[in-house]
């Protein structure tokens, strides 16, 4: 059954949440890392394939946990949608309603339709109608 629930990380086999921490940890590092040194995009992306892998596996609880991290570590704008689609998926709709109005504010039009089609690219089956239906407010 243990088996079941590991992943290969790093070589060795851990438990999965131990494994989503550790990468998200090691993410949160390189961003930090980076953003003050040079490969400013291409560390984005990276965090960004995280996020989107984080909502294609329906994992919303660490979707939240991983993109609060990010937001509150380094003030990363590109966090906020996927805040807003975690806390909505979680059925914390209001909160979700709040992040949301925080990435309008922070966010050009162009990034929030960029992040948008992103997200809804990445959406599970069984919440996709949700998640269009409430970032289709974002950009509207």
């Amino acid at each position: 059954m243990l088996a079941a629930l590991t992943k290969r990380h790093y070589g060795i086999k851990i438990p999965v949440r131990i494994g989503q921490f550790l990468l998200r940890d090691k993410l949160t590092g390189l961003y930090q890392n980076v953003k003050t040194h040079i490969k400013y995009n291409e560390t984005t992306m990276i965090i960004a394939g995280y996020l989107n892998q984080l909502l294609r596996d329906g994992q919303f609880w660490f979707l939240k946990e991983s993109a609060l991290d990010l937001w509150m570590s380094n003030k990363n704008p590109q966090a906020l949608p996927y805040l807003a689609v975690a806390y909505d998926c979680l059925n914390e709709s209001p909160v979700g309603r709040q992040w949301l109005q925080e990435c309008r504010q922070s966010l050009s039009v162009d990034e929030q339709r960029e992040l948008v089609e992103s997200i809804g690219r990445n959406a599970p089956a069984n919440a996709a109608p949700r998640i269009r239906m409430m970032l289709k407010a974002l950009i509207s």
